[in-house]
């Protein structure tokens, strides 16, 4: 197979995702809408979410969405604002065929067929840009490409926060025990990541807000966590992330393991660390285990590389039945039709004053309606608590509550009732003529 096939392998299984899938996840919402209100606002350095200053994740991730979104000029279609993190997972399947070496494509082809790569690799989201850039480190490490070492660390820290520094030199302070990197690489490891998010910090000292909401993050993370779960976590939770690429693991091999031992101590460190920092942190969920995925591929890929792989139609032809048919059922769900009816609705309500939402993410209103919404849990009170010209819109299932009034929009599929409604202006006025007769 050659790295041309890989590449198109990676595309054809994330591409149509990136196209087809509303977003739905609160992870990938914020950043879409951060970056929106970056380019509406033309201020690249104080993202903003939902009309609150969005500091508690490093700005990366903001910095590509709006990127491509700038790039494709237009800001309200999610696969705009994708684009960039899809070529950001390309550029990570290809720096693992470059570290894992002989292996490399026996590696790629594990992560790629991976059930975490292909869920979360074409989302807008902080995790995969992260690993790319801890790829990167281990790519300038094995080369002794300092600046290239030092920038992937920077690139890491700033798409999510401190495990893209402590990963790459944790690993680097055991690794030194068996091998010594020039000087000139350890100074640039230090000193570059220093520059780059010692700037970022400088500048969360000077906002108000700044600091207070990056050690909020970290409190989430690492003290108090709505996400608990056992020590263990890992254990399972990466078996299931890595199918069906990780049963390549059960193959079994006739010849020795031909990897050096440098590549296999690399491995084993990255993993090793990797995974004593999850353990370590309150905060646990199935999408951090991403992080353990091109360790854990690289050491099964070491283990069955001596094998030949099939032929490359036999993958691209995988890929191309994965890719559609994961974005043939994410564009027939209960969200892509959420989404295509906020579409319509969002004709009948940029004039609104404000916009009141019942029912599902509010995210997900605010992004597909393309302002700030005001959020409530009943339909109606909501549309009691609105003011004349404001839009009420409601998305709740059946048997659903809804106002004793006419909708301008309404949807049923027997599962869910979508509704738009608007508080008439004349109200206003009636409203205005009593109050001057008393």
């Amino acid at each position: 197979m050659r790295l041309w096939q890989l590449l198109l392998v990676a595309a054809l299984l994330w591409v149509p995702t990136a196209v087809f899938s509303p977003p739905t996840r609160q992870q990938e919402l914020r950043v879409l809408i951060s970056a929106r209100n970056m380019l509406e606002s033309g201020n690249f350095h104080r993202p903003e979410f939902q009309n609150q200053p969005r500091f508690r994740k490093p700005p990366m991730a903001y910095w590509m969405a709006a990127g491509g979104m700038a790039l494709t000029r237009n800001p309200n279609c999610a696969w705009a604002g994708r684009s960039f993190f899809i070529l950001s997972s390309l550029l990570a399947i290809f720096l693992i065929t470059r570290i894992a070496g002989p292996s490399g494509f026996h590696t790629a082809l594990i992560a790629l067929f991976s059930f975490g790569f292909f869920r979360y690799a074409p989302l807008a989201e902080t995790d995969m840009i992260q690993i790319t850039g801890l790829l990167l480190f281990f790519y300038a490490w094995q080369r002794q490409a300092s600046c290239l070492a030092g920038l992937g660390i920077s690139f890491a820290c700033l798409s999510k926060g401190p495990a893209g520094i402590l990963i790459p030199i944790l690993c680097l302070l055991i690794l030194l025990q068996f091998y010594r990197p020039d000087k000139k690489f350890v100074a640039a490891v230090i000193l570059i990541p220093l520059l780059l998010i010692g700037g970022w910090i400088l500048y969360l000292m000077s906002e108000m807000s700044g600091l207070d909401q990056m050690q909020k993050d970290l409190n989430a993370t690492f003290i108090h966590s709505d996400h608990t779960n056992p020590w263990y976590y890992y254990f399972y939770t990466l078996p299931v992330m890595m199918l069906p690429g990780g049963l390549w693991v059960f193959w079994k091999t006739n010849k020795k393991e031909q990897a050096s031992p440098i590549e296999i101590r690399t491995a084993w460190a990255w993993l090793l660390v990797t995974l004593f920092l999850l353990m370590i942190t309150v905060s646990k969920q199935r999408h951090y285990a991403l992080l353990l995925i091109p360790p854990a591929a690289w050491l099964i890929g070491m283990r069955i590389q001596s094998r030949k792989l099939p032929g490359s139609w036999i993958f691209i032809s995988l890929a191309a039945m994965i890719g559609m048919g994961v974005a043939g059922y994410e564009a027939n769900t209960d969200d892509s039709l959420h989404a295509e009816f906020l579409k319509k609705a969002r004709a009948h309500v940029q004039d609104a004053d404000t916009i009141h939402v019942v029912g599902i993410n509010s995210a997900v209103f605010d992004f597909h309606l393309g302002r700030h919404v005001e959020n409530t849990t009943d339909a109606i009170a909501a549309y009691q608590r609105a003011e004349p010209g404001d839009a009420i819109i409601i998305i709740q299932p059946l048997p659903a509550s809804s106002p004793d009034a006419v909708p301008l929009l309404s949807q049923s599929d027997g599962t869910w009732q979508r509704s738009l409604y608007r508080k008439q202006h004349f109200n206003r006025n009636l409203d205005t003529r009593s109050s001057k007769r008393e």
